[in-house]
Formats: C-alpha cells, structure tokens, sequence
C-alpha cells in the first residue's frame, strides 16, 4: 500500500539502520549550547540539521521548540525516516552534567507510580521518581507560542505519519516512558521508540507492559563497555536468558562475544526493571574506590624509600589518605558519566 506520494506505508514502522542514524543524530543535538536560551538552542539545532552530510540529510526541520522547564528540554522535528513517510520525532534531551537538579534525577531512585493515566496502562506500573519528576517538566515546557508538546501533536499528528519518541541518557531513560505515555492516544498512528543508552527506567511491571505495547521494537540500544545502561537492571541475567532463547554459542570461557551481546540488546526488546539490582555498578565503584588506594599506596612506598617520613600524627596521616583516595575515585566517577555523553 503506498500513500499518494508513492511512499510504501506497508511497513512504515519497521526500524531500519537508517532510522537508528537519524535518531542518534536527532538526540546528539539536544546537547548543543545547554544552557543558553532555547531561541538560541533552536538556531543551533537548525543549522545542523541543515548539513547535508548528516543521517538527516537536510531534510528535517525543527517544527516545535526547543522548549526547556527545569533542567529538562526537548524538541520536535519534522522529516522523512529512512523509508520515506513523513515523520515526527520528540526528541529528549539526556542528563545536563552542569545542573544539579539534572543530576539528581538520574540518582532518585524510590519507586513511585506513573504521572499519568491512560487507556489500558495498569495501575501497578513504578518508575523511579527521577523520572517522574523529569517527566512532569517535560510536558509542562512550552515553545514561544504557549504550547506543550503534547498539544503540538494532538493538533498537528496525522494518522499516516510515523511519531518518533528518541532520547540519549537520560533521555533514553524518559523516551520508553513518553512512548508509553503517548500511544494510547495515538492508536492510528506508528509511534516507534528509539532509546540510547539510557537507564532503566521502571519496574518490571513496566518492564512487561512496554513489551506489550511495542513488541516489535528494540528497547534500547545500548554499548556494552558503556555503564550508564546497566544502571539499574540486570542486563547479564537477561543476556544469560535471551542467548539461551536465541541459541546463541558461548566461547569457551561461557561467555558470549560483545557483537553477539549487542544484538541480544536490540533482538530482546526489553527494559530492565529498577527493583532488579544490579552488582556491576557495585563492582565499578568499589573497583574506583581501591584503585585508587592502591596508586596511592605505590606512591607512598616510592617516597618512603628516599625520604623516611616522620610519623608524629599517624592518624591525621591515614585519615588524609583516605579522603584523598575517595576523592580521587569519586573525580573518576565523575568522569566517566560526563564522558559517556559524548
């Protein structure tokens, strides 16, 4: 079946790699200039999507936004996806690492029910409060006009266009729970989700009902040496199940080569629950925490070796090396998050 532009809309909500580009270019611009105005974001965004050597390909426009409440900012644009139906992407902007307030919705973690309602959302679905929040400011921010997303797209949204709800980080922990959101309301309508490293973002209730309502659809794409996805789910116990349920072979150590893992990821279609705790980033941290002890023990035994120290004040001693090796690996940490935006 095709439109009356000749544009096949048989499958116009399969995923292809060219969508993926797209929507990876979409998220990547929403960390342009964070903390200027939104005018000024908007220009940004504009004169990228305007590079023709893009996955965008100067064929998408900003049609909505930038619009920013709290720490929180997204978009809409406009374009053709890889198999050429009009296409709509909300797109979500990850974690402000200059903003406190941004910051701490990545870390608040308790369980609370979802901030909206909808036909045929059960009731016993919880996300983290982070979100929740970064939700509500959200579809509270409205562009130069006065107008929230959410309105945009009841006025605007046509049945034959494909509605892309993307983000990266943080975004990607909020794209599942704005798909969620919307779909309900948009049934004749092709709403795909595309989330990028994001966290997991609910329990496994959430978890269940997001496999319902998009079956067909990745939940996250994800790179494997990347910490941020693994925050807060249990992706080894998922990958053990799905290689299990694809029969994939495991080398012979029993474990499973990164290109086979990544693929498990985009194949399973799942999102991991927050009440699944996770021991990798127990690992990582408590890792951070004796490394650098360690470095700074070697440091120490180099220096007795040529200057003796006199131990007068012993316990001030250990107390400094210990604030001084947290506060090393916590500069690491630091690091790490702010690097995996980029």
């Amino acid at each position: 079946m095709s439109d009356e532009n000749g544009v096949d809309m048989t499958n116009r909500g399969v995923i292809q790699p060219g969508d993926v580009q797209i929507a990876i270019t979409l998220a990547s611009l929403t960390y342009l200039a964070e903390n200027d105005t939104p005018e000024d974001i908007g220009l940004l965004i504009s004169s990228h999507l305007e590079q023709a050597d893009l996955p965008t390909a100067n064929s998408w426009r900003v049609v909505w936004g930038p619009a920013v409440h709290g720490p929180n900012m997204w978009y809409i644009a406009r374009g053709p996806n890889s198999a050429g139906p009009a296409t709509l992407a909300l797109v979500i902007r990850g974690t402000n690492m200059t903003s406190v307030e941004s910051l701490k919705q990545d870390a608040e973690l308790e369980l609370v029910p979802l901030p909206f309602t909808g036909p045929g959302i059960p009731a016993n679905l919880r996300i983290s409060q982070g979100f929740s929040d970064a939700y509500v400011h959200l579809t509270h921010a409205t562009d130069a006009r006065g107008e929230t997303a959410f309105e945009y797209l009841a006025r605007t949204l046509e049945p034959d266009t494909v509605l892309d709800v993307v983000g990266h980080s943080l975004g990607g922990a909020m794209a599942p729970i704005v798909a969620v959101a919307l779909k309900p309301f948009f049934l004749r309508t092709t709403v795909r989700c595309f989330s990028f490293g994001g966290q997991s973002p609910g329990n496994a209730a959430f978890a269940r009902h997001f496999q319902t309502a998009f079956p067909d659809q990745p939940s996250r794409w994800i790179v494997d040496i990347d910490i941020i996805p693994m925050w807060y789910g249990g992706l080894d116990e998922m990958i053990a199940a799905q290689a299990a349920i694809l029969g994939l072979d495991r080398n012979a150590d029993g474990l499973l080569s990164q290109r086979q893992r990544f693929a498990i990821e985009q194949v399973a279609g799942r999102v991991l629950g927050v009440e699944q705790v996770n021991q990798r980033l127990a690992v990582v941290l408590l890792g951070d925490f004796l490394g650098a002890r360690v470095v700074g023990l070697g440091v120490l035994a180099v220096t007795v070796w040529f200057a003796p120290p006199p131990l007068s004040q012993p316990l001030w001693i250990l107390v400094f090396a210990l604030l001084g090796a947290g506060l090393l690996g916590t500069l690491g940490l630091i690091a790490g998050l702010w690097a995996e935006k980029f």
